[in-house]
């Protein structure tokens, strides 16, 4: 379907009163001429002609058409408007989208020149993306734009995608269909995180493709992904068969993928676009816009695509030539000049996507202007974006290699980081990129450190660019597995959701197990299975427990073991270690321990350790907070005027008291005394 608006300048006007000064001579006038319109209309089943205005002051008329796949000419226009007496010159026009069809049917409605624009919309299938229908269905559209090749080329040498993008275009202006043969050889994935990249790549695309008549229709429409989970499949229907020698773009903002509680999930979107997709192949062009971390919803795409070429424009990492001529684009594009700041900003060993050198360039140039534009503000520090609950102040890494002990714990996070670093820095050497699967299962005694190791490995994956957000989701049984029969897989399938781009920490994972086959944690684990594989990309799942326990669990299931790469051990800390803890701990609470509070409790972690469940770090904290409430009651029960500073941080030998779980039983003897 194509909309079209036409203007021309009135020579004459048979109804001659339509410029009477009567206002009811007037509206007769203009009705007859809506009127002949409709009869006029009579003549095609695929086009309706309308009359939007007859303007007095300056005598021009302007004129709307719905059209098929057809373009409409001004020989189209001048024919239509004798029929309704009106004799127009200077006669032009050009294709336009359905929102401003829309609002001059109203128009022409209004002024008693067209019928109810409801009625020619129905007839038309297009009551859905109407006024009316709003509130259903949100879309947007976009005309193609008449660039030229030169520039299109120019233009796209400057995207750090350039490398497909370019390619694609080449295949491109090789040559119009041979032997008479229609439809679209190939469809779009376009796997960029950046929105202006994305949008900047899809005009240069359908510019090229508009220009080289691969594309009938200059208007391309926009639908977000999550309207399609919950529009029925004639809604999609009705797109697919309104946007006919055009395109439609599907646009993710989230990263859907599994099925959540709506009526129509996630999953049912990707496989009813892939279905509209293949029934439309010949006459309707799909471009899917995807951030890359998407590579699960992409592989669930292609599993349906079967017999359709889809070509895969992507965001790559690039040279540093190419790197620091994005920059420099970037400042001409705001009239400025580049420093050596600005590229000092680059490290040597890292490569960078066009959403990390937005970042730093817009960084640069809030400074620059702040420094040099207008110093008065140079002292005002710009705003960082805050911290998610939990997370480690400074850098992960940074955070990682502080934490006390943990030596074979930091050695295979290490380990990780290292071969992920790697595959970016010699992949221009032969070096083959694999997506490994990251699964893990942490096993140690409570109070070594799993969650706070996990939480900052999240963070780690973020910051070398191999998960998209970092994010840390913390579930256990109660999260995992329902109450009746269906709801465990769906509770599984919501903590994947929460997790994506990030990491799942799945404590005392051993719960999930029942004593008996065929019960809801058994659903939970083949679950947990199941989603591991489709996610394996975009979420690294991390077990904890006990060891002993995490031994059984694994046993459990052996597709759940095999699909885990790391075992790390967390070993109970030694009483030296146990000492560092307090003393980072107190540090941290803004307190002081002196050598004999040192000596009091060394001894009572050499005696806490004999006990396999004392609780490692934990124990150290409890140990420091009652010395905290003793020391509170000295304090208090002293002479005030003798309390200086320094005895209010201070923990002394006095504020350390045994635990009296550890004290030793005394023997009561019941009975008399002889």
């Amino acid at each position: 379907m194509k909309f079209f608006r036409f203007t021309g300048h009135i020579n004459s006007v048979n109804e001659s009163k339509v410029f009477a000064d009567d206002r009811d001579e007037q509206k007769q006038a203009r009705e007859a001429i809506g009127e002949a319109a409709e009869k006029y209309n009579d003549l095609f089943a695929d086009r309706y002609f309308f009359v939007e205005q007859i303007q007095q002051f300056g005598k021009e008329v302007s004129v709307g058409v719905l059209a098929g796949c057809e373009n409409i000419t001004s020989a189209d226009i001048s024919a239509f408007l004798e029929h309704l007496g009106i004799f127009a010159t200077d006669i032009t026009g050009e294709e336009t989208v359905f929102r401003k069809i829309e609002n001059m049917l109203f128009v022409a409605n209004r002024a008693g020149l067209a019928d109810d624009p409801s009625e020619t919309l129905d007839n038309f299938g297009l009551e859905v993306f109407s006024r009316r229908g709003f509130e259903h269905f949100k879309f947007v559209e976009d005309l193609t734009k008449d660039i030229g090749k030169d520039e299109i080329y120019r233009r796209a040498s400057e995207i750090l995608s350039n490398d497909t993008l370019i390619a694609e275009l080449d295949r491109i202006y090789a040559g119009k269909a041979k032997n008479g043969i229609a439809g679209h050889p190939v469809h779009y994935m376009l796997e960029i995180d950046n929105d202006e990249l994305t949008e900047e790549t899809l005009e240069l695309l359908m510019s090229a493709l508009y220009e080289n008549k691969r594309l009938e229709n200059r208007r391309y429409t926009f639908v977000d992904f999550d309207e399609i989970t919950h529009r029925d499949e004639e809604t999609i229907n009705k797109l697919y068969r309104n946007s006919l020698g055009g395109a439609v773009v599907f646009t993710t903002i989230s990263l859907p993928f599994t099925e959540t509680n709506v009526a129509y999930s996630n999953v049912n979107a990707v496989d009813k676009i892939s279905s509209f997709l293949k029934e439309y192949s010949k006459d309707v062009l799909t471009v899917i816009c995807l951030p890359r971390e998407c590579k699960g919803v992409r592989e669930r795409y292609f599993e349906h695509l079967e017999n359709q070429t889809v070509i895969e424009i992507k965001e790559e990492r690039v040279s540093r030539e190419r790197e620091i001529a994005f920059l420099k684009k970037l400042a001409k594009e705001d009239n400025v000049r580049t420093t050596k700041k600005l590229f000092e900003q680059l490290e040597d060993d890292k490569t960078y996507l066009a959403d990390d050198l937005h970042r730093i360039y817009d960084r640069w140039y809030s400074e620059r202007l702040k420094n040099e534009a207008y110093p008065q503000y140079c002292d005002i520090k710009a705003i960082v974006k805050e911290k998610q609950r939990g997370e480690a102040t400074g850098d992960a890494y940074s955070e990682l290699q502080k934490l006390v002990g943990l030596e074979r714990t930091k050695q295979v996070v290490n380990r990780v980081i290292n071969y992920t670093k790697a595959q970016t820095l010699f992949a221009g050497r032969g070096m083959k990129k694999e997506n490994q699967s990251l699964h893990m299962v942490f096993t140690g005694n409570p109070g070594t450190a799993k969650t706070t190791v996990a939480r900052l490995f999240a963070q780690i994956m973020r910051d070398n660019g191999v998960l998209a957000h970092g994010n840390f989701v913390e579930v256990g049984r109660s999260d995992l597995v329902g109450a009746y029969v269906g709801w465990t897989a769906k509770c599984v399938k919501k903590a994947f959701d929460k997790a994506r781009g990030g990491v799942l920490f799945i404590d005392e994972a051993y719960s999930l197990v029942d004593d008996r086959d065929g019960s809801f944690g058994d659903e939970a684990i083949n679950t947990i299975v199941q989603e591991m594989e489709n996610n394996r990309q975009d979420v690294i799942v991390i077990f904890a427990g006990y060891p002993d326990k995490m031994q059984a669990f694994l046993a459990k299931n052996p597709g759940l073991r095999s699909r885990i790469a790391y075992h790390v051990p967390f070993d109970d800390y030694d009483t030296d270690a146990l000492c560092k803890i307090a003393k980072v701990m107190a540090e941290q609470k803004g307190l002081k321990l002196t050598d004999g509070a040192m000596q009091r409790l060394r001894g009572i972690f050499d005696v806490a350790r004999t006990r396999s469940d004392f609780g490692n770090g934990r124990f150290v904290r409890n140990m420091l907070e009652n010395a905290k409430m003793l020391q509170a009651s000295r304090l208090v029960e002293a002479d005030y005027d003798k309390i200086d500073d320094e005895d209010v941080v201070t923990i002394i030998e006095d504020d350390i008291e045994m635990p009296v779980c550890f004290e030793e039983k005394k023997t009561v003897k019941l009975g008399f005394a002889s």
